[in-house]
């Protein structure tokens, strides 16, 4: 009995062997082409991944140990210095008076002061601005400045800068804001450390 199956160029290439088992084998390639593809393809995108990590946790660092150096650079240390001894000898009660005679008077000790005040409170500013736009994240800022020193920092340049935002008609920057938020910084808790001082 013959094949009442009509002869066409299809037909007569499915009965050739070889053809079919070559076109199967070019087929399955093709699919372990195609799984190659999409698994590199993933593996460049996780490379990816971790190198922008990488560059991102370096840029970190190295913002973080620039400011880490500026905290203790001699001019940090002076402007401390000069505020620390200006709030012991005025008293915490009369501090912000006194600062504001010796600006009003227009004095070289008055300049002096506001020079430290200016100093600390722009590079905490700086580090408030980093905080913000992410360039320094939580864990990088719990651990310097720290709650202690920005108790210290808001204890010494706070009410200096209060006093000037007054004498200006001005709102008082933000960055006390930023920290007493940040560190969880209370009125009350500040007040008791005053005390104790």
């Amino acid at each position: 009995m013959a094949d009442s199956t009509p002869e066409t160029p299809m037909t007569r290439f499915a009965r050739q062997p070889s053809r079919i088992a070559k076109l199967q084998q070019t087929m399955a390639l093709q699919n372990w082409s195609l799984i190659l593809s999409a698994f590199s393809t993933f593996a460049s995108i996780i490379y990816f991944y971790h190198a922008l990590t990488a560059m991102r946790n370096s840029s970190e660092a190295s913002i973080f140990n620039t400011v880490h150096s500026e905290y203790s650079s001699p001019k940090m240390l002076d402007s401390f210095a000069e505020l620390e001894n200006f709030l012991d000898a005025t008293g915490p009660e009369s501090y912000t008076e006194q600062y504001n005679k010796e600006i009003s008077a227009n004095s070289e000790f008055g300049r002096e002061l506001e020079h430290a005040r200016r100093h600390i409170q722009a590079w905490y500013s700086k580090v408030a601005y980093f905080h913000q736009f992410d360039l320094l994240h939580d864990r990088y800022l719990q651990a310097f400045p720290g709650p202690a020193r920005t108790r210290h920092f808001l204890r010494l340049v706070e009410p200096l800068a209060h006093a000037r935002a007054k004498r200006h008609g001005t709102a008082p920057p933000s960055v006390f804001k930023h920290f007493r938020g940040f560190y969880d910084i209370t009125e009350a808790a500040l007040d008791a450390e005053r005390d104790e001082l």
